[in-house]
């Protein structure tokens, strides 16, 4: 009991996120502390243990249900530290395939696929993350209503936020054909656009669409890694990132978009794995093959993606929503830098200091390396 008694405060600490969700079905924390917390669960288990009821609305609210259930079992398992931050973020993601898979079939299971970009194409998603997305195929109604089935906000909330901004043009029809796609990442598309890819992954749906996207696209995304003129075009989006998204005077708070951040580490590995002509959608994947060749840059961008990761999660974990910034001083930030295992807030800012700079000299090094001047 006293042991139940210190989870729960823990949990509550750490998530005003999901807090409000137990506190509505309480019944919750019993059913899911009685469950295998040692075990990840994948997509596949995930649907194999989730029945979609045919009925419309029992399906809606059933859905929300069970994702919280399983939400609470992966905030769970990480606060008892029975799993690693990466093993989180993929169970995470594994929820959010299992719920784009429902969605198709709830929409009719139409001649369309989901293709998921981003954290969610790279298997790192963390609470509060969107779902970047695009919907290879045709069928807009069914896609609408799939869309609905993940969105529509019910007693228990929306089982996640999507994002199609990454579509051609960022505007009209969701639904957009095979065929559609290889021609505008061959003739229209933006650079960044085509980078982008690195973590197109095919997640649920039609066969046909699933199969045929990456075919359709690859083309481009290996003659973009081979011009010479995409490192320094790289190196001017980052600069641009780094001056124009960071709030002035936030410079060492800025996790994710600051010099030295999670950004550096992303781009870093894209750059190496496009010149490459390496197809990985995961970033730790790719520095796992990079350090065959790079081996002091690789460890030290390994490095420095385990630690903003693991900052990034418990914000994530607290907060609910996207964000870029550490938490200022005070004790938002010393909660933090408990949970990321250091001493105090102190330790923390000062870790934090010695990953951004030995990131960014790590990433300056890769992308010196591959034809570019930062």
């Amino acid at each position: 009991f006293p042991v139940t008694i210190d989870l729960l405060i823990q949990f509550f600490e750490s998530s005003h996120f999901l807090g409000p969700g137990l506190v509505a079905r309480p019944e919750l924390f019993e059913e899911v502390t009685q469950s295998d917390l040692d075990t990840p669960r994948t997509s596949a288990s995930l649907r194999k243990a989730w029945k979609l009821p045919k009925d419309p609305e029992e399906a809606l609210d059933g859905s929300r249900s069970f994702v919280r259930g399983e939400e609470l079992r992966i905030a769970l398992r990480g606060l008892l530290g029975l799993a690693e931050i990466p093993v989180l973020q993929a169970e995470l993601t594994a929820l959010a395939d299992a719920c784009l898979g429902r969605a198709w079939e709830f929409a009719g299971k139409e001649k369309w696929a989901w293709i998921g970009l981003g954290k969610l194409g790279g298997n790192s998603l963390s609470f509060g993350s969107d779902l970047d997305l695009l919907v290879a195929g045709e069928g807009e109604e069914s896609v609408q209503k799939a869309v609905k089935f993940l969105t529509e906000e019910r007693v228990s909330g929306a089982l996640f936020k999507v994002d199609f901004r990454l579509r051609p043009y960022a505007e009209g029809a969701l639904a957009v054909p095979v065929k559609r796609y290889g021609d505008y990442y061959g003739r229209e598309a933006q650079p960044w656009e085509v980078q982008t890819l690195c973590r197109a992954r095919a997640i649920a749906g039609a066969k046909e669409p699933m199969k045929e996207f990456w075919p359709a696209v690859e083309k481009q995304w290996r003659l973009q890694g081979a011009d010479p003129k995409f490192v320094p075009e790289m190196l001017a989006m980052r600069e641009r990132i780094a001056t124009e998204r960071v709030p002035q005077g936030q410079e060492e708070r800025a996790y994710k978009t600051g010099r030295g951040g999670l950004i550096d580490v992303e781009f870093a590995a894209q750059a190496w794995q496009m010149r490459q002509g390496l197809v990985e959608t995961e970033t730790a994947g790719v520095l796992k093959k990079m350090i065959q060749t790079e081996p002091k840059v690789a460890k030290d961008l390994q490095q420095g993606l385990a630690f903003w990761s693991s900052a990034e999660w418990w914000l994530r974990l607290e907060e609910g929503r996207g964000g870029s910034l550490l938490p200022p001083a005070g004790p938002d930030r010393d909660w933090l830098a408990r949970k990321c295992g250091e001493s105090d807030a102190t330790a923390f800012m000062r870790k934090a200091g010695e990953f951004s700079r030995e990131t960014r000299k790590a990433y300056e090094e890769v992308m010196a390396g591959l034809g570019g001047k930062s």
